[in-house]
């Protein structure tokens, strides 16, 4: 040990603390101080607090070096971001305050450490990375975020908020330091503490991270239970940046870092030989009389071994007694081998307690302990105790938050895309690859890049089988709305998927006007939409999961052409294997796809789980050839073999079997399954049945005698289970797969039908969880019930969702349980029509809606032989037979009015109305709407009212009667505004400007066209955007913008010909024949008139068009010649003649 004079101390010292060394050396410790007092000053170096129980007790988590509690009420309530209120000031240290929070978005307390305004102002020749505080404060993070142990503190949270950053982690109620919690305990209490911390330095040093900074005020006990804490000038063990300054706490630092050497693993344990000294001595084991005292014996003075020995001396009398009175657990026998069988001269005769303490404490780090691992298992032979097995949740640490491997590509192109999403530029993203491949671990790396990059990052999963409406959304909703301001009708909206949105907001909320349909939809996807948008601080949105939603993609789809305008990135992941078409769902997203793990990353993988012991070739081998780089299947081997071994650190010293995988992986997840004691399993069994995530309420109702706390944890310890944030779930849907795979039959079925009937009895009447209880009832093997929720999640899927493909298949599966003849049948029939006839498939709408008839005639069912009929004049009027439309609707009609279904009769007069409109004869159908219209007004059903008000306005303006008809435009726009209804109002601005275009207002009609179309894309209403399309072009023929007339046209063509919109396609030709008859194409629009003209779905107003054209033709035109081109036209199909207006355009 080095012989330090007071002069070799100050030179020491001043070296480290000013940027040159002093002209003189003076001897008096004042002298010393001088450069000491001022590192102190600039926060990089507390002294330290007095031992001996003078350290006040913290109430919670704090971490900061002096521990208060202060109440902030009576002042104004300070909110951080707009979710956290500051409830009372719990710490404050040098540089930052830590404070008890509340969470408005998960409604629980937590702690928030954030930075003190104006701590720190660095100089122009300072190095700011090193100690600026709030740099720390995101490396705090940064280490935090990628650790997950029992013994450290979990990060919840890092951003910033008015350019300051905080960091939001749990909050530890009633929390003591580490002396003050041992100082109650007896011998076996306080190494079960110690060991605790020393598992925590051992998962921390493996990781490669130093703590720099442990001391009792940093190691934080709870119910028994070690945390250790504030990691704010932690460093990684390889990065030297930062390395040569002084930090930390003069009481608790090694005499090498006073010196200028880096810290090291040896470091961080000379701070534990410290606090353990405390433990067991009762005080700190150098002088606190004088800040240079203090140092002086840091650097020069063996710590006074007289109350280690004495402690020793307690216990080999059975005097040492814990303060509940109760005596300590070692046996007499025990006491006498911790005293006596020390002989070793090099350790003076002392006990082994003392031994241990003094070379965790010896000046140079060579000679103290190297391994806290290894430590742990000494510090229990020091005492003839055994060491304890590891437990679950510690194994568990290393192998869930193992050292990132390989992604180094995907990850920096990622983070690429998160520095154009902070400039301005978004973009939507899309990870692919099997499950267990690692995606979600290369998303938590991006978010922990991207939170320390001052962007906000937001996660949602979509759920496999249980998922509610928009459930990907639904965790990230609130906080977006958090973010922005908000209507009370866009809140009324988005309460369907955020039913908790009054309580966020802190105000009422009223219910969004009732819409029925794709309209409800429309609405809602265009205020998430809209909500996005508002978005104006840098944004990740991480969406999990895609391949199991269909409807959470849809906002996506909607937002996709404009991202690029906003300072979004939106990263979803799904399983390429089960969804390998997601990428085409949206065409301007970046997909990536993640192969398996090669050799080289395999081995760094297999370092990073089980040490030392992971560089063994043999074994790297054998993971390679057993789990062929599937991260899922190398995490569940390093288990096995950890089981097999005893712990992780033993692996090594196992004889290696030939095959990891025996049985394949279906053996070794039933082994992690059995590890779950027997009185759990079969409440297993019935939590697989209900999702992957764990619904403690369903789960309650099924059992409401097990203790689910208990029970959680349990399966939590067997690594089943799993929780973030407080949600549980299963670790890896692969081990509720194979609980599932494995139900017998019956037993199966039982515990589908509990479910259900749990959930209908938590959630009567709720839709959202329809698609859940179809699939129980289901599997449940109850028709009835299958059926009746078959009906209601069709009715949605076809309405409201578009999901038609889901709803053939759930329709089939249906149809399949029951005969031929069921009654049942014919209502599922018509729902297999309404979505053929909504997707444009005529011929198999026109199929189902004739079974549907046949059978409903069969047995009598008037309401489903008015419902086919419905659907058989819908798909006659889409196809211009309005005759055959016509007598559809009038028995259908008549059907209705005998069952007096209210409803019923204003569609199918609505409906009459339509074709007679199509046929020319408006009156009538003026008639026919205005009858539909006073029953819409008597059952208050304002939907439907606007839309015949909508008709009644276009009907009236086909007659020349402006000034009714801009009533009835105005009081549906009215109406289609206040309910939200933007697929309803697109319509009725696309009417307003028909009704200018024919007052020849045509700069009126371009602007009420152009507002609609521009409606109309943003919520995807394909049908309205191409009629509005096919009103712009036709205005801009009218208006000799022949140019751009054929782009408009060219654009609603194409899209009227998918849509297989025929009547309006007839429009479109006509529109051409005008332009190519201007630009002397005469007979290529003489064949284009005598096509339209000849057509079985052309209308009076289409006639009449034609008609209108012929003259401007038989100027141009010999009449032999145009009568052989109209003939030739008559002659023609149409998608010959689309060809060749392709062709000539």
């Amino acid at each position: 040990m080095p012989d330090f004079t007071y002069t070799g101390i100050h030179k020491a010292c001043y070296a480290l603390f000013t940027p040159h060394p002093p002209s003189s050396h003076k001897r008096g410790a004042e002298a010393l101080f001088v450069p000491l007092l001022a590192c102190v000053g600039a926060g990089r170096l507390a002294v330290g607090e007095p031992g001996e129980g003078k350290i006040t007790t913290p109430k919670c988590i704090t971490g900061a070096s002096e521990h208060r509690s202060c109440s902030m009420a009576g002042s104004d309530s300070v909110t951080i971001a707009n979710r956290y209120e500051l409830q009372e000031i719990l710490g404050r240290g040098g540089m930052g305050e830590v404070y008890r929070a509340y969470d408005r978005l998960t409604q629980t307390p937590v702690a928030i450490k954030k930075v003190r305004a104006g701590v720190y102002s660095p100089t122009p020749d300072s190095d700011e990375s090193s100690h600026d505080p709030h740099i720390a404060l995101a490396q705090e993070f940064q280490i935090l975020a990628r650790l997950r142990h029992p013994h450290i503190v979990s990060v919840l949270d890092y951003s910033f908020d008015k350019d300051q950053p905080y960091l939001t982690m749990q909050l530890l109620e009633n929390a003591q330091t580490l002396d003050k919690a041992a100082s109650n305990l007896s011998v076996s209490g306080r190494i079960n503490l110690l060991g605790q911390v020393l598992e925590a330095l051992g998962y921390l040093h493996q990781h490669g991270i130093l703590h720099r900074d442990l001391k009792p005020g940093n190691v934080l006990v709870v119910d028994g239970v070690v945390k250790v804490l504030d990691f704010g000038v932690a460093l990684a063990a390889h990065d030297r940046t930062g390395a040569d300054r002084i930090v930390g706490t003069l009481s608790y630092m090694a005499p090498e870092l006073l010196q200028g050497d880096p810290p090291t693993v040896e470091s961080d344990l000379y701070s534990f030989g410290v606090m353990a000294y405390q433990v067991f001595a009762g005080r700190h084991p150098f002088r606190w009389e004088t800040q240079y005292e203090l140092l002086e014996d840091i650097l020069s003075s063996d710590p006074d071994a007289t109350p280690l020995e004495d402690y020793s001396v307690r216990l080999k009398m059975g005097t040492d007694v814990a303060a509940d009175d109760e005596p300590t657990t070692l046996m007499p026998e025990r006491v006498v081998n911790i005293v006596a069988n020390n002989t070793s001269e090099s350790t003076k005769g002392y006990s082994p307690l003392t031994n241990l303490i003094l070379r965790l404490l010896d000046k140079s780090p060579n000679h103290r302990p190297g391994d806290a691992r290894a430590t742990l298992r000494e510090l229990y032979k020091t005492f003839d105790l055994p060491v304890p097995r590891e437990s679950m949740a510690v194994r568990e640490s290393y192998l869930k938050a193992a050292k990132f491997v390989g992604r180094r590509a995907e990850l920096s192109q990622l983070s690429g895309f998160i520095n154009q999403a902070k400039a301005g530029k978004g973009s939507i993203c899309l990870v692919g690859g099997e499950s267990g491949v690692g995606k979600s671990r290369l998303l938590d790396e991006l978010r922990v890049y991207s939170k320390v990059s001052d962007v906000e990052v937001l996660r949602g999963k979509a759920v496999e089988g249980a998922g509610l409406p928009y459930q990907v959304w639904r965790d990230v909703v609130p906080q977006l709305v958090l973010n922005i301001e908000i209507s009370d009708l866009e809140a009324g909206v988005i309460k369907e998927i955020v039913p908790t949105i009054a309580t966020l907001l802190g105000r009422e909320i009223p219910d969004a006007p009732e819409l029925p349909g794709q309209a409800a939809q429309d609405r809602l996807l265009l205020v998430l939409v809209e909500i996005l948008r508002r978005q104006t601080k840098p944004l990740l949105l991480i969406l999990e999961d895609l391949q199991w939603t269909n409807e959470g993609i849809l906002p996506l789809k909607r937002f996709e052409e404009e991202i690029a305008n906003y300072p979004i990135m939106i990263m979803g992941s799904y399983r390429s294997d089960e969804k390998p078409t997601l990428p085409e769902e949206l065409p301007t997203a970046v997909a990536i796809v993640l192969e398996r793990l090669g050799a080289g990353e395999i081995a760094e993988l297999a370092s990073a789980m089980l040490g030392k012991q992971g560089k063994n070739a043999e074994l790297v081998q054998l993971l390679a050839r057993e789990t062929e780089g599937n991260t899922f299947f190398m995490v569940e081997a390093a288990r096995m073999l950890a089981e097999e071994a005893g712990s992780l650190i033993d692996v090594g010293d196992l004889t290696l079997p030939k095959e990891i995988l025996t049985g394949g992986m279906q053996e070794l997840l039933r082994r992690r399954i059995a590890a779950v004691p027997a009185q759990y399993q079969p409440l297993l069994q019935l939590a697989a049945v209900v999702g992957r995530q764990i619904n403690q309420d369903v789960l309650r109702v099924c059992e409401p005698e097990t203790d689910l706390g208990e029970w959680l944890q349990a399966c939590e310890a067997a690594a089943v289970f799993d929780v973030l944030d407080d949600n549980w779930q299963f670790a890896h849907h692969k081990i509720r797969e194979t609980l599932i795979a494995e139900l017998p039959a019956d037993t199966s079925a039982q515990m589908h039908r509990r479910v259900a009937r749990a959930i209908e009895s938590l959630y009567p009447d709720n839709w959202e969880y329809n698609e859940v209880l179809l699939e129980h009832w289901c599997a449940a093997g109850d028709v009835d019930k299958h059926l009746h929720y078959l009906n209601l999640v069709a009715r949605r899927q076809i309405n409201i969702t578009a999901e038609y493909t889901t709803a053939y298949r759930l329709l089939e599966r249906g149809m399949a349980q029951i005969a031929d003849t069921d009654p049942r049948r014919v209502g599922l029939l018509n729902w297999v029509a309404r979505a053929r006839w909504k997707q444009g498939q005529y011929a198999e709408a026109e199929g189902a809606a004739q079974q549907a008839k046949t059978l409903a005639e069969s047995i009598g069912d008037e309401a489903g032989i008015a419902s086919s009929k419905n659907y058989l004049g819908l798909v006659a009027w889409e196809q211009g037979q309005y005759d055959l439309a016509e007598n559809y609707y009038q028995q259908s009609l008549a059907l209705r009015e005998k069952l007096e279904d209210q409803a019923g009769i204003a569609a199918s007069l609505s409906n009459l109305g339509n074709v007679y409109q199509a046929k020319g004869d408006v009156a009538r159908a003026q008639e026919f709407y205005e009858r539909s219209a006073v029953i819409q007004e008597t059952l208050e059903d304002r939907w439907g009212l606007s839309s015949t008000l909508n008709n009644l306005g276009a009907v009236t303006a086909m007659q020349g009667k402006f000034d009714p008809s801009l009533a009835f435009f105005e009081r549906s726009r009215a109406l289609r505004e206040e309910m939200g209804d933007k697929r309803g109002l697109a319509a009725t601005l696309n009417n307003l400007g028909f009704v200018a275009y024919l007052n020849n207002q045509f700069d009126t009609a371009q602007d009420y066209y152009w507002k609609s179309l521009a409606i109309g894309e943003s919520i995807g209403d394909t049908s309205g955007v191409v009629h509005t399309l096919n009103n712009i072009g036709s205005l801009q023929v009218q208006m000799k913008q022949d140019d751009a007339a054929i782009q408009t046209l060219a654009r609603s063509l194409s899209m009227a010909r998918a849509l297989g919109m025929i009547p309006l396609i007839l429009e479109i030709f006509v529109s051409y024949a005008q332009i190519f008859a201007r630009r002397e194409r005469s007979e290529l629009a003489a064949e284009i008139i005598g096509f339209v003209s000849n057509h079985p779905a052309n209308n009076q107003e289409l006639r009449q068009n034609c008609e209108n054209l012929m003259p401007v033709l038989r100027q141009t035109t010999a009449p032999d010649a145009l009568q052989g081109h109209l003939d030739k036209g008559a002659a023609l199909a149409l998608e010959a003649v689309a060809e060749s207006i392709a062709r000539e355009t």
